[in-house]
């Protein structure tokens, strides 16, 4: 009884505090009268609201000790890294070369931070390291595909289909029986989608690099410090992909839910199939 009550207060922390911190943000912005954009027109507050809402929704729900001692307690200084480089992103117009380049410099930050622990020196042997090569290479991949998605159609398909990965990331957690990374799923969706919401403008997303950084670090935990499937790890990473059926004909060109249903959907059958992976090996089964 008393553990299922404390499920449920972390279960309702973790959906509020992120909520209330990105709705604060995006309302703070509207009445300071903040209407910058970037040449892209990328809005910093909407990054800002993202980034800051996982963080203290993380340090609600799993309070990350300093120094960091677990690679959990690495994310949110990542994801605050994150918010900083978008905001950069937002405020100086810089070239699109510029861009690619910083983020690569910053994705090699986070592999480096996250698959660290896992290296070394008198452990190295040609399996791990084709193995940590594969994995950081997989890795790469997912982010230039939401790169590249974030370059068309103002970037709503790329923020939408990680939305949707977010929340099946979320039961593959919970599938696997990793009740934190479940928790801090949770935070970091419902931090993407208010923020989202609350913005309630027509421009274009931004956030993505605080969003993906964050997800991209709990999936790796999740499959090489805890149970997650490597099937579902790889379904994960490539279920944005799936984003791109609304850049193809015949949906091409076409706007609100005759081109959203689709996308979503697409994005749905790869991340409806690694939370199947996980359920059908559940260890609570």
């Amino acid at each position: 009884m008393v553990r299922g009550c404390l499920l449920l207060m972390s279960i309702f922390v973790a959906v509020t505090v992120p909520a209330v911190v990105a709705a604060a943000a995006i309302g703070l912005r509207r009445i300071l009268g903040a209407r910058e954009r970037s040449s892209q027109g990328d809005s910093s507050w909407s990054s800002l609201a993202i980034g800051l809402a996982y963080i203290v929704g993380q340090a609600a729900v799993a309070r990350p000790a300093f120094p960091p001692v677990e690679v959990t307690d690495r994310i949110p200084w990542l994801a605050l890294a994150a918010t900083v480089l978008a905001v950069a992103e937002a405020v100086w117009a810089l070239a699109l070369w510029v861009r690619l380049f910083g983020r690569s410099l910053f994705l090699t930050l986070s592999l480096g931070l996250m698959l660290g622990p896992v290296v070394s020196p008198d452990d190295l042997s040609r399996p791990m390291l084709g193995w940590l090569t594969v994995t950081a290479v997989l890795a790469f991949l997912a982010w230039l595909n939401l790169w590249a998605l974030e370059r068309v159609g103002r970037g709503t398909d790329a923020f939408r289909g990680l939305i949707v990965t977010s929340s099946g990331t979320t039961l593959v957690f919970l599938f696997s029986g990793s009740a934190a990374l479940c928790l801090l799923g949770v935070t970091l969706t419902v931090s993407m989608a208010v923020g989202r919401l609350a913005a309630l403008d027509p421009a274009p997303v931004s956030g993505l690099v605080a969003g993906s950084t964050v997800l991209t670090a709990l999936v790796l935990e999740g499959y090489i410090y805890a149970s997650m499937s490597p099937w579902s790890a790889l379904l994960l990473a490539a279920a944005p992909v799936g984003a791109w059926i609304t850049r193809m004909e015949p949906l091409r060109g076409k706007q609100g839910i005759s081109a959203t249903v689709p996308g979503t959907i697409a994005v749905l059958v790869p991340v409806g199939l690694a939370v199947g992976w996980a359920a059908a090996s559940s260890p609570f089964e």
